[in-house]
Formats: C-alpha cells, structure tokens, sequence
C-alpha cells in the first residue's frame, strides 16, 4: 500500500475521535470506527471502494442534526 504518512496519521487522529462513525479512502475502509477492528485496504473490488478512489469520507455523528 502506497499511503502517505499524513494520511495515515489523520485517518487513526479521526478513529480515536468519538463522534466519528465511518472513514472511507483510496486506502482503507473503515465502516463501523468504534468496533476496535482495524480498517480494511481499499482494493476497488466493490461499488462503495470505487467510489471513494479519490476522495476521503468521514461520517460523524451530530445530535441535534436531522434531515427532512
């Protein structure tokens, strides 16, 4: 895996935080943060790993936001 060193280092920075629920990259993926597994590498075999090729997600938690 070719990752950069400062995404590495930000990726396991937003696991440790608690209001961050997924993490998705062109490296690994990380669908549940707090399962105290370690993310799986992104090997653009499924739908969700292609589309985040190019592009970090971070899901996170927000009480009192709703959508309509």
């Amino acid at each position: 895996v070719h990752e950069p060193e400062l995404v590495k280092s930000f990726r396991r920075y937003l696991l440790k935080c608690d209001c961050v629920r997924q993490v998705f990259d062109p490296w690994f993926m990380d669908g549940n943060a707090h399962d105290n597994k370690e993310p799986v590498p992104n090997t653009q075999q499924t739908g969700n790993e292609t589309l985040h090729a190019n592009h970090l997600h971070i899901t996170v938690k927000t009480p009192g936001l709703s959508i309509q």
